[in-house]
């Protein structure tokens, strides 16, 4: 099994949540900031909860990226275009029930 997929998702995952977690946190403390005291915007409070977030951006973006490789792997072995278009539909749905909203 290629891993290589597995391994770039997680590394893409997990770096674009610890650089968009911060810029959320921000956005969120500056427009709530007229409710309450002022807090400062320090590491500690930028990166506060991101241990979740962190862990399933990465293993989902890995599931997508490693189901990808793999299928466009097995089907198209590199030589045919039409075999290759049918691991893109085949990734997001190996993990895209995991995404709904459950209440």
């Amino acid at each position: 099994m290629h891993w290589e997929g597995f391994v770039a998702g997680a590394v893409a995952g997990a770096s674009g949540t610890l650089v968009g977690h911060a810029f959320d946190t921000a956005k969120v403390i500056e427009q709530v900031g007229g409710s309450g005291p002022r807090q400062t915007l320090n590491i500690r409070t930028l990166y506060r909860g991101i241990l979740t977030p962190l862990l399933t951006a990465g293993f989902l973006r890995s599931l997508n990226f490693g189901v990808f490789g793999a299928r466009l792997h097995g089907t198209a072995r590199g030589r045919c275009l039409r075999a290759a278009r049918a691991a893109p539909p085949v990734a997001p749905a190996s993990h895209g029930p995991s995404l709904l909203p459950r209440d």
